[in-house]
C-alpha cells in the first residue's frame, strides 16, 4: 500500500507541474502570440488601452561614472495614450545632478519635428531614474533624443532605427 501511495503522490505532483507549465506556456512572456502582441516590432505604435506593452527597444548608454562624467542610459518603453515613454537612468560619482533641468536640456526629434518632453525625472544627488514622456502621434519607426549640457560630452544623441 505504501508503494501505491508514493506512486499516486508522484503522479499528482507530475500533473500539478504539467498544469503549471501549460498555464505558464499560455500566459508566459515566451508565448509567440503574446510576444507579438506585446512587442513593438520595428515600430512603436499607439496603445489606446493604457500602459505600454513590453519593451523591444534596446538601451543606449553614453558617458561613464568616471571623474566629472555622467552615465545616461535610455530605454524606449513604447507609446501609450499619445505619449512616447522612455526609461532613463543617470549615474555619476562626482557630479551633482540637481543642477540639471531635463525639460530644458532634452529634445525628441521625430518626423522632422523637435518635441520637448512633457514629463522628466527630477535629478538629484548622484543617482536618478525615471521616465521621460514626449507627446507623439501615430507610430515612431525611428526617432532621436538629444540631451545637451550634462558632462562630459556636451551633447548626447540617442538614436533608434
Amino acid at each position: 500500500m505504501k508503494k501505491e501511495s508514493l506512486i499516486l503522490i508522484g503522479i499528482l505532483i507530475f500533473a500539478i507541474l504539467a498544469f503549471g507549465y501549460a498555464v505558464w506556456s499560455m500566459f508566459g512572456a515566451d508565448n509567440p502570440a503574446l510576444a507579438q502582441q506585446a512587442s513593438f516590432g520595428n515600430a512603436f505604435s499607439g496603445n489606446p488601452g493604457g500602459a505600454a506593452p513590453g519593451n523591444s527597444q534596446k538601451t543606449i548608454t553614453t558617458g561613464t561614472t568616471g571623474q566629472g562624467d555622467v552615465e545616461i542610459g535610455l530605454t524606449p518603453q513604447g507609446i501609450a495614450r499619445g505619449k512616447l515613454r522612455v526609461q532613463m537612468s543617470v549615474n555619476t560619482h562626482t557630479v551633482d545632478l540637481s543642477q540639471f533641468d531635463l525639460k530644458k536640456l532634452t529634445v525628441l526629434e521625430h518626423g522632422g519635428r523637435l518635441i520637448a518632453p512633457e514629463d522628466t525625472p527630477d535629478l538629484s544627488g548622484h543617482h536618478a531614474s525615471g521616465t521621460l514622456s514626449f507627446p507623439i502621434e501615430g507610430e515612431a519607426t525611428s526617432f532621436k533624443i538629444t540631451i545637451k549640457g550634462i558632462p562630459l560630452p556636451q551633447e548626447r544623441v540617442f538614436s533608434w532605427p
